[in-house]
């Protein structure tokens, strides 16, 4: 009953965000190496669900030329205005309480959160159930990467909150005038291009790339300027790429102007594609758009579902432990697959990791094995055994090289 209260509970809410960036050669008294930049984040965070989002840095991480990042010990310095989670009142509890709110269920806690405990206490008991409700913040977090990478995604790495939506808080989501360079790119593989034919064990990798600049600074469509991101490579373009089957589009793209081109690279067959980049100097800051497809082209849109059971056709849970069973729900719109395998499911509950139970392959249990290919749509059961009263937190794909996920509100649909 507790985890069906507490999905009804989040139902209409969710954690609005938006981010924007600079670069800088020098932050406080850290100088960036030679061949690198630091990249300052700032994130606008409007908490309308009941739980907190957290602000670590360790918690966000920058993808950069088709690379994730780590945040730079810059980000501690004077300058930056950094925020802890401890620096966001109502954003301590990590275990629910008691359906009774009769005390904290939890290991013991210092005396600074204690009170920020009894403080919600209070607010509880006189109604204030949205305590963490409405809490808005802004933090910034440093990272360091090469100069020239195309900076693409900030993203949460903790699955938490449910429901993290972009709210364009330092953009006009209507005006693409407020981005300066929007960017889309696509991509297929082939065994021949023209006339020339991939080696034995290669595949041609050929690029669309869509510009709209609004920037002042102009940015190039030169192959030479151009590189894919491929097994942690980094591949330059083939001559493929000047061959009469390829629109090649050679040009500077101007502030105000709009272009497509295409560009060939050769690459080995199997290995995982992650991103495109430009290497050139003085690039405007590149704002990922939907031009090749409505929506997200570059996540798997997913949602999960969890419910209590004590019984699952014969079998019971043991004394002092639940069945949940967890409903996932994925629509794979990413370039990678992603498995419905259960090894590859973690639920998180408690701060603890649960591998699934065995209960997951019953007969009452909809549970299927498969890899959700690019395009594909499929919804799987999986089943895990908990302490009771335990705190569900979330539920994790782990897996090698995992696709960007983004909540779709399958289950739980926000009413804007």
């Amino acid at each position: 009953m507790m985890a069906e209260a507490y999905a009804q509970d989040i139902i209409d809410r969710t954690c609005f965000w938006d981010w924007k960036y600079e670069f800088s050669e020098q932050v406080g008294n850290y100088t960036a190496p030679e061949g690198y930049n630091f990249v300052v984040c700032t994130i606008h965070l409007q908490n309308n669900e009941f739980g907190p989002i957290f602000t670590e840095p360790g918690n966000w991480k920058l993808t950069a030329g088709g690379v994730s990042h780590n945040h730079d010990i810059a980000t501690y310095s004077d300058e930056i205005s950094y925020h802890s989670m401890h620096d966001w009142p109502g954003q301590v509890l990590d275990t629910w309480y008691e359906e009774e709110i009769d005390g904290w269920t939890g290991e013991e806690v210092d005396d600074w959160t204690q009170e920020k405990l009894d403080e919600y206490i209070d607010n509880w008991s006189e109604g204030g159930e949205d305590y963490w409700d409405g809490e808005e913040m802004e933090t910034q977090i440093v990272y360091l990467v090469q100069t020239n990478r195309s900076i693409q995604e900030l993203n949460c790495a903790v699955d938490y909150p449910y429901y993290l939506s972009r709210d364009w808080h330092y953009h006009s989501y209507l005006d693409p005038s407020a981005f300066t360079l929007n960017f889309d790119w696509k991509y297929e593989l082939t065994d021949r291009v023209g006339n020339d034919l991939a080696p034995y064990g290669y595949d041609f990798v050929v690029c669309d790339l869509y510009f709209q600049n609004n920037d002042n600074e102009a940015i190039s469509t030169d192959p030479d300027n151009w590189e894919l991101v491929a097994g942690g490579v980094s591949h330059e373009h083939d001559m493929a790429t000047y061959s009469n089957e390829i629109s090649c589009n050679i040009i500077d793209v101007e502030n105000g102007m709009e272009a497509e081109t295409q560009i060939v690279y050769l690459i080995q067959e199997d290995i995982t594609i992650e991103g495109i980049s430009c290497t050139a100097d003085n690039i405007p800051p590149i704002h990922s758009t939907w031009y090749y497809s409505e929506g997200n082209s570059r996540s798997t849109w997913w949602d999960w579902m969890p419910a209590l059971s004590k019984q699952i056709g014969n079998n019971t849970a043991p004394d002092g432990y639940n069945f949940v069973v967890c409903n996932i729900f994925l629509n794979n719109r990413e370039v990678r697959s992603i498995s419905t395998d259960p090894n590859n499911w973690k639920l998180i509950a408690s701060g603890v990791s649960y591998d699934h139970d065995m209960v997951t392959y019953s007969d009452e249990i909809s549970s299927n094995s498969i890899d959700v290919e690019p395009g594909m749509q499929t919804e799987t059961q999986i089943v895990y055994l908990i302490p009771e009263n335990n705190t569900i937190e979330s539920l994790v794909y782990d897996a090698y090289n995992p696709p960007i996920m983004t909540n779709s509100w399958y289950y739980r649909p926000i009413d804007y």
